[in-house]
């Protein structure tokens, strides 16, 4: 009797759900493979009623365990057909998941703390999963955090004197890991901020913001920048002043009426409005310059920024995404429908230009000339003589200055500024791609690595289509991004096969790693330079930057911004 005591209690022990203390209670969460896994653990109190609108406070302590056992709500988007997809969309979402190694070391373990993308409008901690980060990322030793923000108008409606509620949010889940991911087994001294897509640009904002610069120790930055004019939108402040107008709240003391306002309300509001601006700016809904999470202009932020390691890159056709895959439209709207997609020529893109580019007569009274000199750079400069397949070359052009301007020179720029104040920063360009994420219709001059291919490899996400990912050469390049990204985390030094990768070390020729389908290789000349030379050059002369709107607006010279508490 007494060993059949004895074995049972040593089976439940084996079995017991695993449980931490944390500074606001205990949360049990559960077994997977070779990882424990804790999903949905509050930082912060719901954001709902009183503090809709409001930045994030403090989670209250709870009583008991609490259950960490499934994932909670995605934050509301800004789209009602988009909030129809998931069977969790609420307002009270401000929750994070860690998943960390089964088996217990004295030494506490780096953090991967990954911010999801989707234009500051869509997209959930929870579309990631937890099973790959435990099978790739928890069993080399390091504990990964994904975190929810609040999104669309309901994280970055402004009226003016506030705004930038999602930034907060992740401010305060940063926060909140600090000071509890010890419990875990974490080390608070190495986390590294991780994100792509929005949640890129938003990492860059983290690493310049007096409120957060100092919490974190590498970040990782991929396909986005803060230097992009949709990740400080010159726009939001009108956007939300419109939205306001039509729900019937006043201006610029809205924010008390649109608290009371039901979601439906709000959605059927957005609807009136637009949920994507059809221009250049894409973004409604993005943060703002605001003079406080984010003092001035993220170029002059840098220069007072701590010099912490980055990991910076991109893919070679990221805008090819939005335009020839015709995908994301709920946040662009510059796609190719396969109908439209023949009829693109010269004269196609040179009314896109003046309508969606150019509007509202910015440049003006250059702007017929800067018109000319941006047709003159895509279409004219490297137009093949062989006029046959003239197509694929003006929907690749098309697409390569959507990809300029809103990714390619962006993080080109940023990458350079942050060298230029020697902080080591390891560059990437992304080329691979599987046949099958591109329908047989898209011109071969325009295929490559689109915006969200990573997705693929780095969470086995089907961004695009079902990619078999045990199969080669996809399974190579799946642990050649993992491994970037593990042992960037654990050492602040990324590490692909025995390549000797080093940090840029000239901003004005930037040496980097390609990632292709046969493999990994080094590349010592310049990264997307001329396309950022011929907008650089705009920028200076004219006094107006199509990249960076707010650029001239929003600089300042004074760099002393002290940090705030939350």
């Amino acid at each position: 009797m007494r060993v059949y005591l004895t074995l049972l209690l040593v089976a439940v022990y084996a079995t017991a759900a695993p449980i931490v203390d944390t500074n606001y209670g205990k949360v049990e969460g559960f077994d997977y493979e070779d990882a424990e896994v804790f999903l949905g653990i509050p930082f912060a109190k719901p954001p709902v009623d009183e503090l809709r609108f409001e930045r994030p406070e403090a989670p209250e302590p709870w009583d008991g365990v609490y259950a960490a056992n499934q994932f909670r709500n995605d934050c509301t988007p800004h789209y009602r057909l988009v909030a129809q997809f998931s069977s969790y969309s609420g307002e009270d979402c401000l929750t994070l998941n860690v998943i960390r190694p089964k088996e217990k070391t004295e030494k506490l373990l780096p953090v991967l703390f990954w911010i999801h993308g989707g234009g500051y409008e869509i997209g959930a901690a929870s579309q990631h999963g937890y099973e790959v980060f435990a099978r790739k990322y928890a069993t080399q030793g390091v504990i990964v955090v994904t975190i929810q923000y609040r999104l669309g108008f309901l994280g970055f409606f402004t009226d003016g004197t506030d705004g930038n509620y999602g930034l907060f949010d992740q401010a305060a889940a940063l926060k909140f890991v600090n000071q509890n991911i010890a419990q875990f087994g974490g080390d608070p001294d190495q986390v590294t901020i991780w994100g792509y897509s929005a949640g890129a640009s938003s990492v860059s904002q983290l690493t310049l913001s007096p409120y957060t610069r100092d919490l974190y120790s590498k970040a990782i930055i991929m396909s986005a920048s803060s230097f992009a004019g949709w990740a400080t939108g010159p726009k939001v402040a009108d956007n939300s002043k419109r939205l306001a107008e039509i729900l019937g709240c006043p201006w610029p003391a809205a924010k008390e009426c649109m608290k009371k306002k039901p979601l439906s309300e709000i959605f059927d509001a957005v609807e009136e409005q637009g949920w994507t601006t059809g221009t250049i700016d894409i973004l409604r809904w993005s943060p703002v310059i605001d003079g406080d999470f984010l003092p001035v202009n993220p170029a002059d932020l840098v220069k007072s920024a701590p010099t912490k390691p980055v990991l910076m890159g991109l893919s070679n056709k990221e805008a090819a995404y939005f335009t020839a895959a015709n995908m994301g439209r709920v946040i662009a709207d510059f796609g190719l429908s396969e109908e439209t997609l023949p009829k693109v020529d010269e004269e196609f893109i040179t009314e896109i230009v003046g309508r969606k580019v150019l509007y509202e007569n910015r440049y003006g009274e250059n702007r017929e000339k800067v018109w000319k000199e941006i047709i003159n750079f895509y279409l004219h400069h490297g137009k093949p003589e062989d006029q046959k397949d003239l197509n694929g070359f003006y929907v690749n052009q098309y697409s390569e200055m959507f990809s300029d301007i809103v990714f390619n020179v962006p993080i080109v720029r940023e990458i350079m500024t942050r060298v230029e104040q020697k902080t080591p920063v390891w560059t990437y360009l992304f080329e691979h791609y599987n046949d099958k994420i591109w329908k047989k219709y898209i011109p071969k001059q325009v295929k490559g690595s689109p915006h969200a291919n990573e997705y693929h490899y780095l969470f086995e996400m089907p961004a695009l289509t079902e990619i078999d990912i045990t199969k080669e050469p996809d399974m190579s390049i799946q642990n050649d991004m993992i491994n970037m990204v593990v042992s960037f985390t654990k050492t602040g030094v990324p590490k692909v096969q025995d390549l000797d990768w080093r940090p840029v070390s000239d901003p004005d020729d930037i040496n980097f790693l390609r990632i292709q389908t046969e493999g990994a290789s080094l590349q010592n000349n310049g990264l997307f330079q001329e396309s950022t030379h011929f907008w650089n050059t705009l920028r200076d002369r004219e006094g107006f930057d199509l990249v960076d709107p707010t650029f001239f607006s929003t600089r300042s010279s004074s760099h002393s911004h002290d940090k705030q508490e939350l």
